[in-house]
């Protein structure tokens, strides 16, 4: 099939300027001498395996650039629909976060021996059918040769529910029928491998739950 372009091929502008073009006599036409290297350069474009570090020119027919074009609109779509599809994304992992029951700010203050001026977050979140604390304590680092305990504790400090080592991901399953009213106190401790279960008394982060 030939690929010759007909009038279907061209823009109104494009039509506009062929019709000026043959309206042109001999007398209205000025050859000036070309200048030097363009006939090299062209040389090396029409030579195959020749790299020329010139500004690409585009000089497709005019149909072949409506398809250029059309394949750039269509990428466009493409990737516009990907965006909308990971914001998307974004919303649905947020919403899938859960609900916020109660939250504290933690830090070292009082704490006698803690890190001064160490701060952390939690949050209670009510998730797939069951609560969890996350929490986010920095940099904490336990003193040496022990390991961080997350607990949960009366604010009169006469009862207290352990949450286990601390972990990576910030994350601890709160037991079912826990009253978090009654035990509203987020506590970090530093604690040895003694065997002992008990809180060790040397708390490095400290803070109340607000609903």
């Amino acid at each position: 099939m030939s690929d010759a372009p007909n009038r279907d091929d061209y823009e109104d502008d494009e039509l506009a300027t062929l019709a000026s073009l043959r309206e042109l006599g001999v007398n209205d036409i000025t050859f000036t001498q070309p200048p030097p290297g363009m006939w090299a350069a062209i040389d090396r474009e029409l030579t195959p395996g020749t790299l020329v570090a010139e500004q690409p020119v585009d000089v497709a027919p005019p149909a072949r650039r409506r398809r250029r074009r059309s394949i750039f609109i269509a990428s466009g779509l493409v990737a516009a629909a990907v965006v909308a599809a990971a914001v998307t994304a974004v919303v649905i992992s947020r919403d899938d976060m859960g609900t916020v029951l109660a939250s504290a700010e933690l830090s070292s203050d009082g704490l006698e021996g803690a890190p001064a001026q160490a701060r952390g977050s939690a949050e209670v979140i009510s998730h797939d059918g069951r609560d969890e604390l996350r929490l986010d304590i920095g940099n904490l680092r336990p003193w040496s040769g022990e390991y961080l305990e997350v607990w949960l504790i009366r604010p009169d400090l006469d009862g207290l529910v352990s949450l286990g080592i601390a972990r990576p991901d910030g994350t601890y399953q709160l037991p079912a029928g826990l009253a978090l009213n009654e035990y509203s106190i987020v506590d970090v401790s530093t604690e040895t491998y003694d065997g002992d279960p008990a809180h060790s008394g040397h708390s490095l982060l400290r803070g109340q739950l607000m609903t």
